[in-house]
C-alpha cells in the first residue's frame, strides 16, 4: 500500500483570497504559536523542489512542508508533510470536530503526492512525473502530436471492441490499418430552408454493416442497391420513415471498400448521404 505524505482538506473558507494570508489563517488554527501565524513580517518559506538548498518548514511541531490551495476550488488545499507518520498523526488530531471560521474542514489523504511531497519522498518518481507534464505541454502545444495521441486511443479502444467480437490478431491488424488514415467529417450543411444543422459523423468500428444516413424520401430498395452493388453484397434493409439503410456485405474489407470508394458523405439524387459503419 502506497503511503502518501500529503493530506487533503475540503469546506475551508474562500477568504482571504490571498494565499499567503490564506496560509497564515489556517496555520494560526492549526497551531497558534506558529511563527509565520504570529508574525505575518515574516516570509513565509519557498522550498524548490530540486536543489541543494535546506527544507524550511512551515510548523517545525507538526512537520509541514506546504500548503498549497486548490487552483480549481478556493475552499480546498493540500498539506505536504516531511513524511507519512507526521500526516497521519495530523489527520488523526484534526479529522474529527476542526473547525476553522466555524466551518467544520474535512481531512483526508490526497490520492497521490504533491510535488513537493515527492521530492522528500521519491526522487525518482518526481523525475518521472515532471516529465510527464513536459510531454503533456508539448502535445497540448502541437495538433500534430494531440492527433496522433487521439488517434492512438481510438486504435486502442477499436482493438478492444474487435477483440470482444473474437476476432483474429491478423483480423483485427487489417481492420485497424484500415482506419488510421481516416478522420471524422463534417457533412456539407443541407440547405438552409430545412432549418438543420450539420450532421457530424463520428467514426464507429468497421464492421460489414455500413449505416446509411439522410436518404432521399421516395429511395428504393433497388435504388440503395445497384448504388452499394458488390459481388461481395448481402442484404440492404431500408427503414424508410427514418431516410436511412443497413447495408450489409460478406466481409469487413469489403465494406469498408465501398465506404471508401463512395465517401463518408456521398451527393446521390440530389442529397448528401452519410455513410458510416453501423455499431
Amino acid at each position: 500500500m502506497v503511503e502518501y505524505n500529503c493530506l487533503y482538506l475540503k469546506n475551508l473558507p474562500r477568504r482571504p483570497r490571498s494565499n499567503a494570508n490564506f496560509t497564515r489563517l489556517l496555520l494560526n488554527h492549526i497551531n497558534p504559536h506558529n511563527k509565520f501565524a504570529i508574525d505575518p513580517s515574516l516570509p513565509l518559506p519557498a522550498n524548490e523542489t530540486f536543489g541543494n538548498g535546506p527544507l524550511r518548514l512551515l510548523d517545525e511541531t507538526l512537520g509541514i512542508i506546504q500548503i498549497s490551495r486548490s487552483v480549481r476550488l478556493e475552499n480546498q488545499c493540500f498539506i505536504t508533510f516531511i513524511d507519512h507518520e507526521s500526516a497521519n498523526s495530523f489527520k488523526s488530531r484534526f479529522e474529527h470536530d476542526w473547525k476553522v471560521k466555524g466551518r467544520l474542514i474535512e481531512v483526508q489523504f490526497a490520492t497521490k503526492n504533491s510535488l513537493m511531497g515527492l521530492a522528500v519522498t521519491d526522487q525518482d518518481l518526481l523525475h518521472h512525473v515532471l516529465k510527464k507534464r513536459q510531454m503533456q505541454r508539448r502535445i497540448d502545444s502541437n495538433e500534430d502530436l494531440k492527433e496522433s495521441r487521439r488517434l492512438q486511443r481510438r486504435l486502442r479502444r477499436l482493438r478492444c471492441k474487435l477483440r470482444k467480437k473474437g476476432l483474429s490478431a491478423e483480423e483485427i491488424g487489417k481492420v485497424t490499418e484500415t482506419v488510421k488514415d481516416q478522420r471524422p467529417q463534417v457533412s456539407e450543411p443541407r440547405k438552409k430552408q430545412t432549418g438543420e444543422k450539420p450532421v457530424v459523423l463520428r467514426e464507429n468500428p468497421p464492421n460489414k454493416v455500413l449505416l446509411v444516413q439522410n436518404l432521399p424520401r421516395d429511395t428504393t430498395v433497388s435504388a440503395i442497391t445497384e448504388l452499394f452493388r458488390s459481388a461481395a453484397l448481402l442484404e440492404v434493409r431500408l427503414v424508410a420513415v427514418r431516410r436511412l439503410a443497413f447495408v450489409e456485405y460478406e466481409s469487413i474489407e469489403a465494406a469498408a471498400a465501398t465506404r471508401d470508394k463512395l465517401g463518408a458523405s456521398h451527393s446521390w439524387n440530389g442529397h448528401q448521404i452519410n455513410i458510416e459503419f453501423a455499431k
